[in-house]
């Protein structure tokens, strides 16, 4: 049965002039009406709704007829049927209930178009506006893409160049990533990492080496040209940013402080060393000369007897002096060690009292950043534009919230870093005091070894008067 314009049923009157005068208008009024779509395909991203078009022309009241709307790929094919004035909602696929829907006031004017209501991945494919009674199906295409926003980091290379990385996740289909300048030309960037999720969604992430331009502005985009998706941040980069600089400068200047303590540590220990071995062998070459004579003389006057049974004093006073000598050097190297830690404790205190007053100021940035609220977003249809600036150290500040996460992090590391510094003093503090303890006790052993020494020579000598 077709509609006439007027919207009255077709259904023919009795009478043979009557049928005949109404089949002829029937069929006139039939061959006339079609569905009309758009050539182009509707176009949606996940989570939204979209609106597939389908008209009666010329447009006549179609709440009265049946209307369905399906997918010849699916099983149960219906996404939506509308028959004798009511949804068949059993006729549907399952992943269509509840999502689909026709607006009874816009049939009543020819329009039949479908609503469909959070669009899914697998919403992508083919659907078919079907009228049974004119026998007539029109196709709708429908594409469904994923978008989301981007985020811009930076580092230095091993090179010492600065390096932005420009990730988003969430794209369907697979998009493409371009960089461009300030000016809008194509940046050479390496190639694009991309990879699909378990929900079928791309992951995309692309790095580029930059060089200082003008405004040292850059720009990542994020495109799906056949979905006409876009999403693009922006960057700026400050000039000192491409200055050469060291990954940090406090544990550079950490470095070489330590490095010339131990060097101008060793040179005194190693002078010290040299003048208390030339101290050493001055003064024990006159007293071997003077013993060594003096036991000459001494020898004589002894009986052969009383030289079997006296112990050798040669030997005796070298291993003496020997194990004198090895105490000096023991002794000099713990006074050098310690020294050393005494010198090292002075330093980590210094470089302590720095990381204090940059941790007072870093707090007052911190307020300051809590109380700021601006942010920058400009939407434009499918194009999203971020502003982002960036710090010295490459950090994004987008907005506030950005920048007190990157504050804080920040302070959190110096309290880090003095809780060490903290524990290290008192390490070596510890060992200090070890170490101080060793120098007294070998002061100790020295002294006694010297009057064990000279009570030895004395017993030789009152030996060599007796007889």
């Amino acid at each position: 049965m077709c509609l006439l314009k007027d919207g009255s049923s077709s259904t023919p009157q009795r009478g043979s002039f009557s049928t005949l005068v109404f089949l002829l208008v029937l069929i006139h009024t039939c061959a006339d009406q079609s569905l009309l779509t758009p050539s182009q395909p509707a176009v949606a991203t996940v989570g939204e709704d979209i609106i597939l078009p389908c008209h009666l022309d010329p447009a006549v009241d179609a709440s009265d007829l049946t209307v369905e709307w399906r997918r010849p790929d699916l099983n149960p094919r219906f996404v939506y049927v509308w028959r004798d004035g009511l949804e068949l909602e059993s006729k549907k696929h399952p992943s269509y209930i509840g999502r689909t829907s026709v607006s009874i006031r816009n049939l009543k004017h020819g329009d039949v178009s479908l609503k469909l209501k959070g669009v899914q991945l697998f919403d992508e494919g083919t659907y078919g506006c079907f009228i049974p009674m004119l026998n007539r199906e029109v196709p709708v295409k429908l594409l469904v893409g994923a978008a989301s926003s981007l985020v811009i980091s930076s580092r230095r290379s091993e090179n010492n160049e600065v390096v932005l990385q420009c990730e988003s996740e969430g794209w369907y289909p697979e998009p493409e990533v371009l960089w461009l300048d300030s000016v809008g030309n194509l940046l050479s960037d390496g190639p694009t990492e991309t990879i699909r999720g378990p929900d079928g969604l791309y992951n995309v992430s692309s790095k580029v080496t930059v060089e200082k331009r003008d405004r040292n502005i850059f720009t990542c985009r994020v495109q799906q040209k056949n979905l006409n998706l876009t999403r693009e941040t922006h960057v700026h980069v400050p000039e000192d940013f491409f200055k050469t600089q060291p990954s940090s400068v406090s544990t550079i200047i950490l470095s070489v402080m330590v490095a010339v303590m131990a060097i101008t540590t060793a040179v005194a220990c190693w002078a010290l060393y040299r003048r208390q071995n030339q101290k050493w062998d001055r003064k024990h070459s006159l007293t071997n000369t003077k013993r060594s004579s003096n036991d000459d003389t001494e020898l004589h006057a002894l009986t052969e007897e009383e030289r079997e049974t006296l112990p050798d004093s040669a030997e005796s006073r070298t291993i003496g002096l020997l194990d004198e000598r090895r105490v000096s050097e023991e002794l000099d190297e713990k006074i050098c060690e310690h020294r050393f830690l005494v010198d090292t404790v002075v330093l980590l205190m210094n470089y302590r009292a720095d990381l204090v007053e940059q941790k007072i100021d870093m707090e007052k940035k911190l307020r300051e950043a809590e109380n700021q609220t601006q942010e920058e977003t400009l939407t434009d249809g499918g194009t999203q534009t971020e502003r982002t600036d960036m710090n010295s150290e490459g950090k994004n500040e987008t907005d506030p919230k950005t920048k007190v996460e990157s504050l804080k992090k920040e302070l959190q590391e110096k309290e880090t870093i003095l809780t060490l510094i903290l524990q290290e003093v008192d390490n070596l503090t510890k060992r200090k005091e070890s170490v101080y303890r060793q120098i007294n006790d070998i002061y100790s052993q020295r002294e006694d070894e010297k009057e064990k020494g000279n009570e030895t020579y004395a017993e030789l000598t009152l030996s060599s008067s007796d007889a």
